[in-house]
């Protein structure tokens, strides 16, 4: 435990996981602090809300250990806050702004007013194969923007005209680990067997409707090495509709 008559101020950019973890680490090993968790999104816990397939919902009850330390006098959750550069807000962040509303703060001003400044936002952009087409071709799709379309992702940048369930029948996966997977089950598993999700209805709406039949994931090596675990491809040999 730390301890000094000055009083230390923690400014976390970004409320996922890595931003927790760190909050509850500071409030127990600080004894005079303030921690303030600061997201773009007006919503906390980050790819727990946006990543984790809505009918995971096991995983998803790290939520109420994060909720334990929102409710810590010491902290506090700012939302729908923009953390720019020093450089101002550029690119693709210039639309999210202006489209969100967002409050906007400088990295450097937050230097001045905390004690330190900690960046958990983890990765903003999506991580491309640098394959001709990948970025021009019709219903080549991010598997970040698939995921946060059935999650309900604020973003929501994923169009109908780029992807519909209703429409298309055959999916490639360019990968073979968990995300593959949550992907896959999602489009493949019987509607009526999502009692316990919470993927937004309009998604439901679609899944019920939808026309998808066959997906094939596509890695580089062998089975051997695929990344997924063995608790995802036992819920993928399960569902009752294959």
């Amino acid at each position: 435990m730390i301890k000094s008559d000055k009083e230390f101020r923690f400014a976390i950019v970004g409320s996922g996981p890595a931003g927790f973890y760190m909050a509850k680490s500071i409030i127990k090993n600080v004894e005079k602090c303030r921690v303030d968790l600061i997201d773009r999104n007006p919503h906390p816990f980050g790819l727990i809300r946006t990543g984790v397939a809505p009918d995971h919902q096991a995983m998803k009850k790290i939520e109420n250990d994060f909720s334990q330390v929102l409710n810590d006098e010491k902290c506090q959750f700012f939302g729908n806050v923009f953390v720019s550069g020093s450089q101002g807000v550029h690119g693709w962040a210039e639309d999210l702004v202006r489209n969100r509303g967002h409050w906007t703060v400088n990295i450097d001003e937050l230097r001045q007013n905390y004690s330190a400044v900690i960046l958990a936002y983890g990765a903003s952009s999506d991580r491309e194969l640098g394959l001709e087409g990948e970025n021009a071709l019709q219903g080549v799709i991010p598997s970040r923007r698939l995921v946060e379309y059935y999650n309900g992702s604020l973003d929501m940048d994923l169009t109908q005209a780029e992807f519909n369930p209703e429409e298309h029948q055959h999916i490639g996966i360019i990968g073979n680990g968990n995300i593959a997977c949550d992907i896959t089950r999602m489009f493949l598993k019987d509607p009526t067997e999502f009692k316990d999700s919470d993927a937004p209805e309009h998604v439901m709406e679609q899944l019920r409707r939808s026309r998808v039949n066959t997906i094939q994931m596509i890695g580089r090596r062998g089975i051997t090495q695929a990344a997924f675990t063995t608790k995802e491809i036992r819920e993928l040999a399960s569902l009752s509709n294959l």
